[in-house]
This record gives C-alpha cells, sequence and structure tokens, in this order.
C-alpha cells in the first residue's frame, strides 16, 4: 500500500486523524515532527528557538526523505512541511497526499492552549493564523485532495477518507459503489444510516430484518452475523409481546403510511422498559419494504400502545441529520441554498406547502452525491471528460434513493430538474425554459449562488457584487431570466435570508 500523507495547518487534526487512520487501516503511524524531536534530542520549541527555523526545514527535510523510503504507512507532518517543493515531490513518489483545511477560528480555538507552537507566540494569534494560512495557501493547494475538517468530528472524517480516498493508496480495492446488484436506495442506508445517532432497522415484507446500523446493533446487543434475515420482532420484543406486535406490523404493511408505536423491549438489568418506533413503508422496485427509527421512550408504559399515524417529521429528520454527518461540507451547502430558495419562493407568494416542499428539496438535492466516485468529489481541479458524466449522474441517483420514502415523492420533479438549463443545454433530460419545474428553476438560482459567495478550501468567495455580475449572465441561457431578475433585486436591497431558515 502506499503512504497516505496528510499535510495542512496546525490545528487542522492532521494528528488526531492521521491516528485514526492508520489504526483504521491497521497501518503504521508516523510523526515527523516527533521523528524530528527524537533525533534532536528536544522539543520542536525549543530547536527553534535555539537554531532557528532553517535549520528546522533541513532536519524536516531529512527525515521526510527517510520517512518516504518506506510504505504501508499513515504520515502525520508538521504545517510547514510542503513549503518546501522537493518535500512534495518526495511525498509523491510513494504516496498520495491529503491536505486538511480548517477556518482560522477553529485552528484558534483549536492551538490556543498549545504553548508550544513557536509561530503562535505572538500578541494577536488569529491575525498570525489568518497571515500564515494565506502564505501557505498555494503550497497546500498542491496536494491530491482536500478534506475541511472545521465543522465534522475526527470518526465521520476518517469514514469520509477511508470510503473515498484510500483505494487509491490500495486499503480497499473495491469501492461499494461497484459491487454488481446494488441498489442505490442500500448505498444510502449503508453510507448515510450506518453512523446515525439514533437506532435504525429496515425489514422486508416478511419481518425479516435487511439492515440495521451500528446505533441498533448496540443498543440491542446483536451483531451483523446474527441480525440479518432474523424477524425483528425476535429481536427486541418480549416473547410474550411477539404476536401482538406482529399483528401491528401487519396494519403497517397494509396502511402504507408512516406509524408510531411503543412496545417493551427486553432489557435484563433495568427490568421493563419501553422504546418509541417510527415506521415508514419503503416501496422499492423489488418489494415492500419498512425503516424503522427508535429511541428510548420517557415515562415507560404499562401497556402495548396501538399503532397511530405519524408525522414524517422523525424520518426526515434522521435523513438530514445522517447526511449532516457523513458530509457536514455538503449539508451547510444545502442549508444555504435552502435559505436562498425559501427566500425567492417567498417573494413570489408561494403557498406555504410548495415552499416547505422547496425547503426539503433544497437539503436533498445533492444526497446522489454519496454514489459518487470520492476520488472525483474530492479532485482539485478540471475534470476529465468521463468524470463529469459521473457527476452528471448525480440528480437521477439522488431520484432513485428518495423514491422509496413515498412522503418524499412531491419534492423529486425539483431534485431531477435542479441542474437543468433555462436554454436546455443542462442534464439529465436537457428540458428547457417553462418546462423546468418552478422549484427546480428556484433552486438552480439559489444553488448558483450560494457556489459562488462560499469559500472552498482552494478558493476565495466571489464578492457579492462579483455574484451579482455572474447572474446576470447566467440569464436566458442557464437560468430563468424573470426569476433571477427577482433574486438580484432582492440581493441588492439586502432582502434575502442570509441565515438558514
Amino acid at each position: 500500500m502506499k503512504n497516505i500523507i496528510f499535510v495542512g495547518f496546525m490545528g487542522a487534526g492532521k494528528t488526531a486523524i492521521s491516528r485514526a487512520i492508520a489504526e483504521e487501516l491497521n497501518k503504521t503511524y508516523v510523526s515527523t515532527d516527533g521523528l524530528i524531536e527524537k533525533r534532536e534530542g528536544e522539543s520542536i520549541s525549543a530547536i527553534f528557538e535555539k537554531k532557528g527555523e532553517g535549520y528546522f526545514r533541513e532536519v524536516e527535510k531529512s527525515v521526510i526523505k527517510e520517512v518516504c523510503e518506506q510504505d504501508d504507512q499513515v504520515v502525520d507532518t508538521g504545517g510547514g512541511a510542503v513549503l518546501d517543493p522537493e518535500n512534495l515531490d518526495t511525498f509523491r513518489k510513494n504516496g498520495i497526499v491529503i491536505c486538511l483545511w480548517a477556518d482560522p477560528e477553529t485552528i484558534l480555538a483549536r492551538t490556543k492552549k498549545h504553548t508550544h507552537r513557536p509561530l503562535l507566540r505572538t500578541d494577536d494569534p488569529k491575525q498570525r493564523i489568518q497571515k500564515l494560512l494565506e502564505h501557505r495557501r498555494p503550497f497546500y493547494e498542491k496536494a491530491d485532495f482536500h478534506v475541511d475538517t472545521t465543522m465534522g468530528n475526527v470518526t465521520v472524517i476518517v469514514e469520509r477518507i477511508v470510503r473515498h480516498v484510500t483505494p487509491l493508496a490500495g486499503a480497499y480495492p473495491e469501492k461499494a459503489e461497484e459491487r454488481p446488484g446494488l441498489r442505490l436506495w442500500e448505498l444510502l442506508l449503508a453510507k448515510l444510516f450506518q453512523k446515525a445517532a439514533t437506532p435504525i432497522m429496515v425489514t422486508d415484507s416478511n419481518g425479516g430484518v435487511v439492515f440495521a446500523n451500528t446505533r441498533f446493533k448496540r443498543y440491542f446487543k446483536v451483531t451483523g452475523t446474527n441480525v440479518s434475515g432474523r424477524k425483528w420482532v425476535d429481536i427486541v420484543i418480549p416473547r410474550s409481546m411477539r404476536k401482538a406486535v406482529a399483528t401491528r406490523f401487519e396494519k403497517i404493511l397494509k396502511t402504507s403510511v408512516a406509524c408510531q408505536f411503543q412496545v417493551p423491549v427486553p432489557d435484563k438489568n433495568k427490568g421493563e422498559k419501553y422504546f418509541c418506533w417510527t415506521a415508514s413503508p419503503l416501496k422499492e422496485d423489488h418489494g415492500l419494504f419498512v425503516m424503522f427509527v427508535g429511541h428510548p421512550a420517557t415515562g415507560g408504559r404499562k401497556k402495548l400502545v396501538d399503532i397511530h399515524p405519524a408525522t414524517n417529521g422523525e424520518i426526515l429528520d434522521v435523513i438530514l441529520a445522517s447526511s449532516g454527518e457523513y458530509a457536514p461540507d455538503t449539508a451547510r451547502h444545502s442549508l444555504r441554498v435552502m435559505s436562498y430558495a425559501a427566500s425567492l419562493a417567498e417573494r413570489l407568494n408561494m403557498p406555504p406547502e410548495s415552499i416547505e416542499t422547496l425547503k426539503i428539496a433544497s437539503l436533498l438535492h445533492d444526497i446522489g452525491k454519496v454514489a459518487v466516485d470520492g476520488r472525483i468529489l474530492l479532485k482539485k481541479g478540471k475534470l476529465e471528460k468521463h468524470e463529469f458524466e459521473e457527476i452528471k449522474k448525480h440528480p437521477g441517483w439522488s431520484v432513485a434513493m428518495i423514491k422509496p420514502v413515498s412522503f418524499l415523492a412531491p419534492i423529486l420533479p425539483i431534485v431531477m430538474s435542479h441542474h437543468e438549463n433555462y436554454d436546455g443545454s443542462g442534464y439529465p433530460r436537457g428540458i428547457k425554459g417553462k418546462d423546468i419545474p418552478l422549484g427546480a428553476r428556484i433552486l438552480s438560482i439559489a444553488d448558483v449562488y450560494e457556489a459562488l459567495t462560499t469559500d472552498r478550501p482552494y478558493r476565495k468567495a466571489c464578492t457579492r457584487e462579483e455574484a451579482v455580475e455572474i447572474l446576470e449572465d447566467a440569464k436566458a441561457w442557464k437560468l430563468d431570466p424573470e426569476l433571477t431578475d427577482i433574486f438580484l433585486e432582492m440581493v441588492r436591497n439586502g432582502h434575502l435570508h442570509e441565515e438558514p431558515c
């Protein structure tokens, strides 16, 4: 396996993430700073003070060369390692380079207690961080892949890197997307819901478990080998109650609407306790399935509660929360898009139910990107033709993932069409003008404006004036001209919601 080499500014999370990746892949963890301290017999701070940064960088270069002669390692480098182009060349001879990014405020919060950092010994460390980041940005941008660590926790970030990047290093030769017969909604379960904070299971029409996430398995003390295919009532329901609960399961299948019910669960240590489940049918081409989302009930009941109709809010909340954990940068983008789209929809006096549909579509419009090859999503620079062709599939993949959840049916036309262009040059269907659903035309404007006005790890955001100019140029060929004029008027007058609704 090639080396996986992490670069980036201090406080971006290199050490924690490198160690976790090494443990996950059972590879050797190497810290270049640690090796320097061992060789010199003193701390990095002491080396800087006594011998200067120039001496340190020469020692660092020597250590990097030695480290990169070996393979099968996860390498944690110092924040300034990439300042020497020779080091980057050395990294790439036998490895892939991943740059971790974080905003200055996050870096300051993570490093303010680290008094050993010689570069931050200043009266205004935040300003120092900003200047150093700007100076080093061109060097960091040369990395092969870029990951923003500002909002994601270590576990989520590690999962993303392992899933998307490590195939290039030879860690996992097969991607989940490449397994034959894998249905897209199953990919949604495996990627988004596996690490959800609440227990989730999916059963077939006979009650056999086809999916159970990590939290479910931990809560009910089961493993993958002894849960798949078993009747769900046999796992989570006391023996005396199974027949009654099975009857209620039949009602769920017959009504095909979301419902809630509360049942006792076995607990040898705590005695009788209750669990509340929200069940939502999944109508898939291969049959009817049911997704259960559960949580411990408060104020334990003394009897089995009959099923009753439920709002779909809990299922939707789980989908949104899981997508936010899996891809926090995409989730933040979607929240801002939702805010802008809702602003325009309200200005058009759309009915409240249509605005609500548009909001949900905005939040889920990019969910199909979980099926896109991670190497394409994380690639810096222009995509090759075949790579862009895969990106163009994500609206259809989003629809395929959402479609089994019946109550989300109203958002499907919007999600499918949000990359259609007003002149018919868009994708995936090439429709144009008013044939594009109104919600999709609104979403497209909001999507473009958000992308232009938000910082990315490898480029600064456009100013509001620059974004307005670009949207003016996009009228008639990409964006609905009438809607764009209204939207730009709102921007110029300060009537656009700048915070998520």
